[in-house]
């Protein structure tokens, strides 16, 4: 119904209402097939959209490379406090869906099939450890490697990360 009423947008002369909307369809395609020519000329292709949430490269980020800032805010924010469960499922969500932390979740599942001692854990047991224990076994990894090893040094010995993460 919307494409007829466009056509219908198209007649100027009602004696000859089909010849109207041929001509008006053929002006609207002849201006479309221009403007994909002319570059800085803002036309219906190139119109940037009404919400736009790509990335902009052209900022420097200073958030992580790990998310990427996307979109922009849109009115005044809201901070509210997190209940310790839903810090948890927040905190598992993330880690469990980041691609980077995607091989230590595979080490640590290494590490649980060699610490069980010949016996070898069921997958669903195998995966319900993964899910609890994994982020505090976590931090713990990460400020063991060589290149973080400096930064994860502090006051209280321990590593910054965890608190960040905890």
């Amino acid at each position: 119904m919307r494409l007829l009423g466009h056509f219908k947008s198209l007649v100027g002369n009602k004696a000859q209402p089909e010849g109207s909307i041929a001509k008006g369809y053929i002006v609207e395609e002849a201006l479309i097939f221009c403007s994909r020519y002319f570059e800085r000329i803002e036309s219906r292709l190139n119109r940037p959209r009404r919400v736009n949430d790509e990335p902009n490269l052209n900022e420097a980020s200073e958030m992580s490379s790990i998310f990427p800032l996307q979109g922009k805010p849109v009115g005044s924010s809201l901070t509210f406090p997190l209940t310790p469960l839903v810090k948890t499922q927040a905190h598992r969500y993330v880690l469990f869906n980041c691609v980077a932390v995607n091989p230590f979740i595979d080490e640590f599942r290494d590490h649980i099939k060699k610490s069980t001692r010949g016996r070898r854990p069921s997958a669903s047991d195998l995966e319900r450890k993964v899910n609890k224990e994994f982020p505090y076994w976590f931090p713990k990894r990460i400020c063991r490697r060589p290149n973080v090893s400096r930064t994860c040094k502090s006051q209280s010995n321990q590593c910054p990360l965890h608190n960040l993460l905890m």
